[in-house]
């Protein structure tokens, strides 16, 4: 049992406020993930050093209030599809890269001279991602929601979350061909993802798109907060529909449990 009181991933936006400072002297913990370390390269290259260093200033107080997970989303991902079964949280959270944390909280320039590269490399996936098959689903998906079927999702919660579970499932079956129960049985980051990606795509596509907001290039960064604070106590984020969109992956989560798909 942790002797922390609570565990929350934390956003990017979170790590200069007030809000984090306080969260932090109640006793409680932060998760930081991967791409929490990669976003403040999204800056021009001669602020990097400022951002990280803004960023890490509350938690370098706190170094020993900090886990940090084991890897990527994409790495979880293949670790569960080669293991055949969700992941545990033992194995979602890692030891040697919490040691390494620590240590660029000591000196953010070791941050900056490991991580510059690899950023830029997984900031640039990402927006190809967006623009290649994201944005494109999203306008696809707004073009085939007519006027009632828009309304419908709009005024019914219910039902809007019963669509996206259902098709969050036959996602999951399509990649495993079928052979899902270890995933269903016990909740997954595969399905978790399905779950939240599926969620901020229709969000999107009832706003009729996503055309004209810049903030959707952020969404590859949010959407994996999302997706692994479902396995914490919390989430850290000032974006209202970050948290809206956990409690309702939570809310199915809850639901198969009821169905006795996922064991209490």
């Amino acid at each position: 049992m942790s002797q922390f009181k609570k565990q929350y991933v934390v956003d990017q936006n979170m790590l200069r406020s007030d809000d984090l400072e306080k969260y932090l002297s109640e006793g409680n913990q932060i998760i930081i993930t991967d791409h929490l370390m990669l976003e403040p390269f999204k800056a021009e290259p001669k602020n990097h050093s400022l951002m990280i260093n803004r960023n890490l200033q509350i938690l370098t107080t706190h170094p020993n209030q900090t886990i940090v997970i084991s890897g990527g989303l994409g790495d979880l991902m293949r670790t569960e599809k080669s293991q055949g079964f969700p992941i545990s949280i033992d194995q979602l959270v890692s030891e040697e890269n919490t040691l390494m944390f620590k240590n660029w909280l000591e000196d953010h320039n070791k941050l900056i001279d490991r991580g510059q590269n690899i950023a830029m490399e997984r900031i640039n996936e990402d927006l190809s991602y967006i623009e290649d098959t994201y944005k494109p689903l999203i306008q696809k998906l707004s073009s085939g929601i007519k006027g009632e079927e828009r309304r419908r999702y709009k005024d019914d919660k219910s039902s809007r979350v019963a669509d996206i579970k259902d098709t969050a499932l036959e996602l999951l079956k399509i990649e495993f061909n079928h052979d899902v129960n270890n995933f269903i049985e016990k909740k997954s980051i595969w399905l978790t993802f399905c779950i939240v990606h599926i969620w901020r795509i229709l969000d999107w596509a009832i706003k009729n798109g996503a055309d004209s907001s810049k903030s959707i290039n952020g969404d590859q960064f949010d959407i994996k907060y999302v997706v692994l604070s479902c396995f914490f106590d919390g989430l850290l984020t000032k974006e209202k529909w970050m948290m809206e969109c956990r409690k309702d992956t939570l809310t199915i989560f809850n639901d198969l449990q009821i169905q006795n798909l996922i064991p209490r």
